[in-house]
C-alpha cells in the first residue's frame, strides 16, 4: 500500500493534540472504549470501500489504509488521536454498517449486542461532534470527513438534521485551502516547476467536485434546496479528476502531470462512475438554469410552449447522455457475454454502478415530464411527457427491485425516495387510464414496491439510547416517520375525495369496489435470500456468536414496524389469525443480463411485510387508491403530489 506524505500531513495540524479539550462533554473516554478493534476497523473500512466509496470515491483507499494503522499505533502507545482522525473513521465506521446488507459480528465487546442503525446513528453523532465543536483546522482530511458526514446525514437524519452546517462548513473550508482555483493557470505552472504531491492533487479535485455535483443534484430534488444551487461553474478553476485507479497515481513529489496517467472514460476505473455522476449533476444544475423556480410546485402555470419546448430540449440532452454512457454502463448491455463476465469478474462494482447511473438519470426524467403526467392522457402535445415520465418510473421500479435492492445502495434514503415517487406515478396513470392494457401489470408493480419500501423502512428501525431526551425518537425513526406522513396525507385524501363522491359510495358509506376493469392483482410474496432483517414486532433470536439482531430489545408498545398507509385506529382486527402462506412467484429482469447475471436476478426477489392479520400491509391503501384517484382531477393530483414530495424529502 502506498501512501501520500503532503496526505499524511494534511491530516495533521500543530494545534490537533489540543482539538479535543472542548469534546471531554461528549466523554471521549467512551468514544474510545467503544472505539472498534483494529480488527473491525478493518472490515468496517472494506464494507466502506466497497458500498460508499465506491460511488463517490472520496477516499484514497491506500492512504486510508496507512491512516488507519497510524491511529491504532497510537491508540496502542496511549497518545490522544486528534478530532479529525476520530471523526474521519467514526464516519466511515458509519457508513459501513449503514450500508451493510448482512448482520455483522464484531469481536469488539462494547459492540456486540447493539443494532446496525443504532451504531451507524450514535457513529455519526459522536464524529459530527467532534468535527465541528470546536470546527476543526483545515486540511484534507478534515475535508474528507465532511464530505462523507454530508452525505450520511441525508441517509439518517435528512435534511434538517447536521446537513447544513456540514455543507456549509465543508464548503467554507475547501474555500479557504483555495481548492476552487486549483487548477489556474499560475497553480499548473508551480507544479510544473516544483512538482507535486498528485495523490493530494486528486483527492482534493474528487473533494472538491463531489460537494459541487451533490450541490447541483439537490436543485432538482424536493426539498429545501429546489431550484437553487451554490456553487457556480464560472466561479471556479479546477479539473474534474482524473479517471485513474488509486494505486496508479504517482506517489511522493512528481513533475508528472494527469495527462500522463488519466484514462479516456471509455477504459473503467474506480472513478469512472463518479465522472459520469458529475455530468449528471451537470446536466441538474442546467434544469435548475432553465425551468422557473416555481415549475414543480406549481406546474399549472408553466404549459406555455416556451417552456415546454426547453422541457424537451432538456429532455433530449438526457437522452444523449444515456446514449453516450460506455459500454459497461449501458442499461442493455452490447458487448459480448464473455467480455463483459470478465471485466464484471475484475471489477465488480461496475454492475451495481451501470445501474444505479441509470436509475439517477431515470429518476430524473421522470420528474422533468411528471407536471405533464396527467394532461399527456387528454393534450396530445404533452403526450410524449406522459410516455417519457411513464417509461423512466418503470425503469426505476425495475432497476431497484431486480437490480440493486440486495446491494448496500438499494436501501439508501435517497433510493427509497425515488423509488415510491416511481411507484406513485404509474399508479396515478393507472388510475387517470384504466382502459389500457397493461393497467393490470401496473398495479402489480406499486404493490410489490410498496412492499418493498416496507421491508427495507422496517430494517432502518433503531432503538433510542438509553437516557436520552428524546429516546422515543432516533434521527433515523424521524427519517422514516417522514414517509409515515406523506402516505397518511394520502390516505386522507382518498378518504376525503372517497366521501364527497357519491357513486363511489355505497348506502352505508363505505367505499364499494374498484370499478376499474382490471381487479387489484392477488397478493404475492417475495424472497430476500440475504439478510433479512427483523422488524421490531417480529425480532430474530440472538445469534450464536452474541451479536445481538436489530431492535431485539425494543418494546412492542414503542416501536413498531413501519406501515405505509395504517394508522393505530385503522389496522386489521389485529388478532384474527395467521393466512395462509402467500404463493411464492418469480420474476426475471426487464433487462437482457448475460449469465450468470440473469440468474442472480432470480434470487432477487423481496419479502413483503405483514400485518398482524398475515394481511401485506400495503395492500389496502393501494386498492382505496385505485378506487378513488379515478375520480382525482388535475388539481388534486397537483396537490397530492406536491405534498407527498414535500413530505418524503424532509425531517
Amino acid at each position: 500500500m502506498r501512501s501520500s506524505k503532503g496526505l499524511r500531513n494534511g491530516s495533521k495540524t500543530p494545534s490537533a493534540r489540543t482539538q479535543m479539550t472542548a469534546s471531554s462533554t461528549l466523554g471521549l473516554s467512551v468514544i474510545l472504549r467503544e472505539f472498534p478493534s483494529y480488527s473491525d476497523a478493518k472490515v468496517l473500512l472494506d464494507i466502506f470501500t466497497r458500498t460508499i466509496n465506491a460511488m463517490y470515491h472520496i477516499l484514497h483507499i491506500p492512504t486510508t489504509s496507512l491512516w488507519l494503522e497510524g491511529l491504532f499505533a497510537e491508540i496502542s502507545a496511549n497518545l490522544l488521536p486528534s478530532a479529525t482522525q476520530l471523526a474521519f473513521f467514526l464516519g466511515i465506521f458509519a457508513g459501513a454498517v449503514y450500508a451493510s446488507k448482512n448482520d455483522l459480528h464484531f469481536e469488539t465487546a462494547g459492540l456486540c449486542g447493539v443494532p446496525q442503525m443504532t451504531l451507524a446513528e450514535s457513529w455519526l453523532k459522536q464524529a459530527v461532534f467532534l468535527l465541528t465543536n470546536p470546527l476543526v483546522p483545515a486540511s484534507t482530511q478534515a475535508l474528507q470527513t465532511f464530505a462523507n458526514l454530508a452525505h450520511l446525514c441525508t441517509q439518517i437524519e435528512g435534511f434538517s438534521g447536521s446537513l447544513g452546517i456540514l455543507t456549509i462548513s465543508g464548503a467554507r473550508m475547501a474555500k479557504s485551502m483555495k481548492i476552487h482555483r486549483l487548477d489556474t493557470f499560475h497553480y499548473r505552472e508551480e507544479r510544473k516547476k516544483d512538482g507535486a504531491d498528485m495523490i493530494d492533487i486528486e483527492v482534493k479535485r474528487r473533494i472538491w467536485w463531489h460537494i459541487v455535483s451533490s450541490d447541483w443534484l439537490r436543485s432538482t430534488v424536493g426539498g429545501p434546496d429546489e431550484g437553487t444551487y451554490i456553487f457556480h461553474p464560472q466561479q471556479m478553476e479546477i479539473f474534474h479528476p482524473s479517471n485513474v485507479d488509486d494505486d496508479d497515481i504517482p506517489t511522493g513529489v512528481s513533475h508528472l502531470t494527469e495527462d500522463s496517467y488519466s484514462l479516456p472514460l471509455s477504459s473503467p476505473t474506480s472513478i469512472t462512475y463518479f465522472l459520469y455522476r458529475i455530468q449528471a449533476a451537470n446536466l441538474s444544475r442546467e434544469v435548475t438554469d432553465n425551468l422557473p423556480p416555481s415549475f414543480f410546485v406549481s406546474p399549472g402555470t408553466h404549459d406555455s410552449d416556451e417552456i415546454y419546448q426547453k422541457i424537451i430540449v432538456l429532455d433530449q440532452k438526457y437522452q444523449q447522455f444515456l446514449k453516450s454512457l460506455p459500454p459497461f454502463f449501458q442499461l442493455t448491455i452490447r458487448q459480448d457475454e464473455e467480455s463483459y463476465r470478465a471485466l464484471i469478474k475484475e471489477r465488480p462494482y461496475l454492475e451495481w454502478q451501470r445501474y444505479l447511473i441509470n436509475f439517477v438519470i431515470h429518476t430524473h426524467l421522470a420528474r422533468l415530464h411528471r407536471p405533464f403526467l396527467i394532461r399527456g392522457s387528454t393534450q396530445h402535445r404533452f403526450a410524449y411527457s406522459r410516455m417519457q415520465c411513464i417509461r423512466s418510473a418503470e425503469t426505476v421500479l425495475e432497476i431497484r427491485n431486480f437490480n440493486i435492492g440486495n446491494e448496500g445502495i438499494g436501501g439508501f434514503t435517497y433510493i427509497l425516495a425515488h423509488f415510491m415517487m416511481a411507484a406513485v406515478i404509474l399508479a396515478m396513470d393507472v388510475c387517470f387510464n384504466q382502459d389500457e392494457i397493461r393497467v393490470s401489470q401496473r398495479k402489480q408493480e406499486v404493490l410489490q414496491a410498496c412492499r418493498v419500501l416496507e421491508e427495507e423502512l422496517n430494517t432502518k428501525i433503531a432503538p433510542p439510547c438509553s437516557g436520552a431526551e428524546n429516546e422515543s425518537c432516533s434521527s433515523g425513526q424521524l427519517m422514516l416517520q417522514s414517509f409515515q406522513r406523506a402516505v397518511q396525507n394520502l390516505r386522507g385524501i382518498l378518504r376525503r375525495k372517497g366521501s364527497k363522491d357519491k357513486p363511489l359510495q355505497s348506502s352505508s358509506g363505505t367505499i364499494i369496489e374498484n370499478t376499474a376493469k382490471d381487479p387489484l392483482p392477488t397478493k404475492e410474496i417475495y424472497t430476500m435470500p440475504q439478510r433479512q432483517r427483523p422488524s421490531a414486532l417480529h425480532p430474530e433470536p440472538s445469534s450464536e456468536s452474541g451479536f445481538t439482531p436489530a431492535n431485539e430489545n425494543i418494546s412492542n408498545q414503542r416501536h413498531s414496524n413501519v406501515s405505509l398507509h395504517m394508522d393505530e385506529s385503522s389496522r386489521d382486527q389485529n388478532d384474527q389469525g395467521q393466512g395462509s402462506e402467500p404463493q411464492r412467484q418469480q420474476q426475471q429482469s426487464p433487462f437482457n443480463l448475460p449469465p450468470p447475471y440473469d440468474e442472480h436476478i432470480h434470487s432477487h426477489q423481496i419479502e413483503g411485510s405483514y400485518g398482524s392479520s398475515g394481511e401485506l400491509i400495503a395492500d389496502e391503501l393501494w386498492s382505496e387508491f385505485f378506487t378513488v384517484g379515478p375520480t382525482f382531477n388535475d388539481v388534486d393530483w397537483n396537490t397530492f403530489l406536491i405534498d407527498f414530495e414535500n413530505q418524503i424529502t424532509k425531517v
